[in-house]
């Protein structure tokens, strides 16, 4: 097991929470503990509540980070099937996501989103799975942030950032088609690497993705001082949603190591395929 308890600043307390009667040795308990982080934003759809298949999900409760994400549309409960084994919020291609209050990430350079999604989306419509805006007027590419995309024209999953100070954002994005398929994402982003090829690190299904490299260094730089988790959407615009089923989205101030970022996504895979 690739744990390294060394860099982490969180209790046992953040990652272990009697309240979900999580057995000690089990995945979503190793899952807690890889991504331990005072700061670590968690959002799991199992925790929306005891809701109706397809009915509209309001306010969702973040696991850590003491967050509560407020809807905006129709988000809807979609009950575990063959395609996600446990529960999800679907989001609508037009008008549904969710969003929460800011963070306050400005003093770090590094950082780590991992999500659990599937969608439909039909190119050429961008589709926000997950991320963490700057400014919620506009998308992490143009103001700031940290996101899981799934890009417009080719359908391809896509993991930027835009840290504040940089001179334009910073994307990896890999070579396979996305939609129709359910997928585990998992993204690195250290704006301080030694190598701009490091400045991205994407894992998509527990495999390292090898994609194309765009845009400007960060150079260091630290995350912007507000940064909103949104659900569902890339921005405001009506064409950015998901068009799909978002099952948990981790996010946190700290860079997984390759082997942890492997074993956070065959974690994730395991426990999305637990009815």
């Amino acid at each position: 097991m690739f744990v390294d308890f060394g860099t982490t600043r969180a209790t046992y307390e953040t990652f272990v929470d009697e309240s979900h009667d999580f057995d000690l040795t089990g995945p979503e308990s190793v899952l807690r503990a890889l991504t331990a982080d005072d700061l670590a934003i968690d959002f799991a759809a199992q925790d929306v509540g005891q809701l109706a298949d397809g009915a509209t999900v309001g306010d969702w409760v973040a696991r850590r980070g003491g967050l509560t994400a407020s809807a905006t549309g129709s988000p809807t409960y979609t009950a575990p099937d063959s395609d996600l084994g446990v529960p999800s919020v679907a989001y609508a291609s037009t008008g549904d996501r969710h969003v929460a209050s800011a963070v306050d990430w400005s003093t770090y350079n590094v950082a780590t989103l991992l999500t659990v999604w599937r969608t439909d989306l039909t190119a050429p419509l961008n589709g926000g799975i997950a991320s963490l805006h700057a400014n919620l007027t506009a998308y992490p590419a143009t103001n700031g942030g940290v996101e899981h995309l799934l890009g417009g024209s080719s359908l391809y999953w896509t993991a930027l950032h835009y840290p504040d100070g940089a001179g334009s954002y910073w994307l990896e994005r890999d070579q396979i088609a996305d939609d129709g398929a359910t997928h585990v994402n998992v993204s690195v982003h250290d704006t301080a690497a030694a190598s701009t090829a490091d400045e991205i690190r994407g894992y998509q299904d527990g495999v390292e993705i090898v994609g194309s490299t765009t845009g400007s260094s960060g150079n260091g730089k630290s995350w912007h001082s507000t940064l909103y988790p949104v659900l569902g959407a890339r921005g405001p615009n009506a064409v950015e949603g998901l068009d799909g089923r978002l099952a948990r989205f981790v996010a946190l101030p700290r860079a997984l190591s390759a082997d942890n970022a492997v074993q956070a996504s065959n974690l994730l895979t395991r426990l999305a395929k637990a009815v």
